[in-house]
């Protein structure tokens, strides 16, 4: 189980980190607006800039590809994992 021991793990209840130009990333903000859930959307650079901020937390997290999901500062995976997540219901939607 990998925490993001970020400042805004502390405040939020999710966090998605991507990158400018994916549309996965995206994607996964969509989910995030679609079910009403608080996020924070923190982006580290595009395809071609700030790889090493990405490389680094590939490494820290084992997770190969963004964007990258936190809920209550636990990885949960990537934009898919956060569909499934809400269609199960484990995350509510809004009423």
């Amino acid at each position: 189980m990998i925490k993001l021991k970020h400042r805004y793990a502390l405040a939020i209840a999710a966090a998605l980190l991507g990158l400018a130009g994916c549309a996965t990333s995206g994607g996964g903000n969509t989910w995030f607006d679609d079910a009403g859930l608080a996020y924070k959307y923190l982006e580290y650079g595009s395809y071609l800039g700030e790889w090493r901020r990405r490389l680094a937390l590939k490494m820290w997290t084992g997770w190969p590809t963004f964007p990258m999901v936190f809920v209550k500062g636990v990885l949960i995976g990537g934009a898919s994992d956060l569909a499934k997540l809400i269609e199960s219901g484990e995350l509510p939607r809004k009423r």
